[in-house]
């Protein structure tokens, strides 16, 4: 198979109730978590994010701020139209569809939608960002300075809650990687735990991350390029620690080795699954696509 194919399939391998509901408990309950710490240190993070971006012209501010709303006004409208969705058609949609299916209905529901916004908003792109462009220039400086603030504070208590999720996804992965290993291939499978995990500090790769990211914090000031580099630092984060905690478990040394080698397809491969960080709600899959996305990679390149 193809990574394209391979891609699929392991989003197929996701709709599974119990990693849905493996995903939905271990979401919610870190959404919960850092929902009350964000509550307890906001203004700790709030007030030095002012003092960072008291150098930034107001032309530069604007424009930023004309793009971070426009994304959160995203997230909204795919929110809201699941949300009116399920309102009004819930209960013939429920009638007709298998109960085992539902979360599997939901699910595709939020990425059509998703889908569909995306078209929407990148057609009609310029036009949007005149209009916030204009909105904006109506408040003073130092209001745009606090609503700036505030969202990169959202997006660094955001960051901990992706951060924390790929921790706990890495700790507990063999119980759904098992699950897909029995319905995919052979019952047999050895278990190769080499321990490279343990030596491939995940601790040191989180350090890295969020220095990079305190280093990038100029880039979050142009449109395009901060989603770029948030993506590219996601998939930093778990490009080689995810490869090596799923091959430890069917790999011997000199196997996981020599693909390891293989950096352009674990880039390809935690880029595509990082992806999914940016898509509200199913951004708790994200973990659990890039570790199946690379059992179905070893798996392939086992049987070349």
């Amino acid at each position: 198979m193809r990574l394209t194919q391979i891609f699929f399939k392991s989003i197929s391998d996701l709709i599974n109730w119990q990693i849905i509901k493996l995903a939905l408990i271990v979401g919610i309950s870190l959404s919960i978590g850092w929902f009350i710490l964000g509550f307890l240190f906001w203004d700790n993070i709030f007030n030095l994010i002012i003092v960072l971006i008291n150098w930034v012209p107001f032309s530069v501010l604007k424009s930023t701020l004309s793009f971070m709303i426009g994304a959160f006004g995203w997230i909204l409208l795919v929110l809201i139209t699941y949300a009116l969705i399920i309102a009004f058609f819930n209960v013939p949609i429920f009638s007709k569809l298998n109960p085992k299916n539902y979360e599997k209905f939901n699910l595709i529901l939020i990425v059509l939608i998703s889908i569909f916004w995306s078209l929407i908003t990148f057609l009609n792109w310029g036009f949007v960002y005149n209009k916030l462009s204009l909105m904006l220039t109506w408040f003073p400086y130092q209001t745009l300075e606090e609503i700036f603030a505030s969202m990169v504070t959202f997006l660094i208590f955001y960051n901990l809650f992706i951060v924390s999720l790929y921790i706990f996804v890495l700790i507990f992965n063999k119980s759904f990687l098992d699950t897909i290993i029995l319905k995919d291939y052979e019952k047999n499978r050895v278990f190769k735990d080499t321990n490279l995990v343990k030596n491939l500090s995940f601790s040191k790769k989180i350090i890295i991350y969020f220095i990079a990211l305190f280093l990038a914090f100029p880039l979050l000031f142009m449109p395009f390029v901060n989603i770029l580099v948030q993506l590219f630092l996601w998939a930093y984060l778990v490009k080689d620690v995810y490869f090596i905690s799923v091959a430890r478990y069917y790999l011997d040394k000199e196997q996981i080795h020599k693909l390891n080698s293989k950096s352009f397809y674990k880039w390809v491969i935690s880029i595509l699954s990082s992806m999914l960080n940016l898509v509200p709600v199913i951004n708790i899959f994200a973990p659990f696509l890039a570790q199946t996305f690379y059992l179905h990679w070893i798996m392939q390149e086992q049987e070349k």
